[in-house]
């Protein structure tokens, strides 16, 4: 699924959560644990081994050898970084990288870590994962789908996911018509259904995609706003998959797009493919 799991660290509860998350992905991966001071240290007090650093080097390798010894065999390797915690982090991702991060860390709500994270281009995925994670969220994988390009790599990211964690794959295509169609339903009733099947066609492809991945998947097409219906869809479920599809740097940080919103609503692990 990816060649290597990167998981930005803190002290806090949701970076707990998300270090326990990772390291049950991570069974063919190679898993980093980065922990990010922020720059507030410099001269030798920077280098003594009573430094904030230095506590953060040792807790960091401690929480690698905890995980080694639950998870038998996988490959942990430890990184301690100095500097802002965001622009650091985003070094990280690449085509084959997952990086996770617990929901609230770093600013809250709109500005957290994970929604500014999700933001970034150039690939790999963003996971952001909640400091309470639901108890009784049934098996299954959910993946938006939306019929675009990166829709292929949302669905292979998806499909691998719920392999590895052998659970169910659900696909869903949400579509809305033009409020004018929807005002006069019996002067569009031609278009509106043309344009129905157009999604019809679209979830289909997915489906047969995901079946050439090896999944089973479920297909679910439904007429209302992506948000509501992706958060519907995912109440019980154990992961979210959608892709990023923002564009500038400010429309990114208004966080405009589907993905974002749904960050900052979901109460499960959610994935966000990022584009090349």
């Amino acid at each position: 699924m990816f060649e290597r799991i990167v998981v930005g660290m803190d002290d806090s509860p949701a970076s707990a959560h998300a270090v326990e998350w990772a390291a049950a992905l991570a069974v063919d991966a190679q898993l980093l644990l980065v922990h990010v001071e922020r720059d507030r240290e410099s001269g030798s007090e920077y280098l003594s081994a009573t430094s904030d650093r230095a506590g953060a080097r040792v807790r960091v390798m401690d929480e690698a050898e905890r995980i080694r010894s639950a998870h038998p065999g996988i490959h942990v390797v430890t990184s301690t970084e100095q500097g802002p915690v965001v622009d650091l982090l985003r070094t990280f991702l690449r085509p084959g990288t997952l990086l996770v991060v617990g929901r609230g860390q770093g600013h809250a709500g709109r500005w957290s870590a994970g929604v500014r994270l999700a933001g970034t281009h150039g690939g790999g995925a963003v996971a952001v994962v909640p400091d309470a994670p639901s108890q009784d969220a049934a098996l299954g994988v959910v993946a938006g789908i939306d019929g675009s390009v990166l829709s292929h790599e949302v669905l292979r990211i998806g499909a691998d996911l719920a392999a590895a964690t052998r659970q169910p794959l659900t696909l869903l295509h949400a579509w809305t018509a033009p409020k004018m169609w929807e005002q006069d339903l019996g002067a569009y009733a031609g278009e509106f259904a043309e344009y129905e099947q157009m999604h019809r066609d679209t979830l289909a492809e997915a489906v047969d995609s995901g079946i050439e991945y090896g999944a089973t998947p479920q297909a679910r097409l439904v007429h209302g706003l992506s948000v509501d219906e992706l958060l519907a869809a995912s109440e019980h479920a154990s992961a979210l998959v959608v892709g990023s599809h923002s564009g500038s740097a400010v429309a990114r940080f208004l966080l405009g797009s589907v993905s974002h919103e749904l960050l900052l609503r979901a109460r499960i692990p959610m994935l966000v493919v990022l584009p090349s």
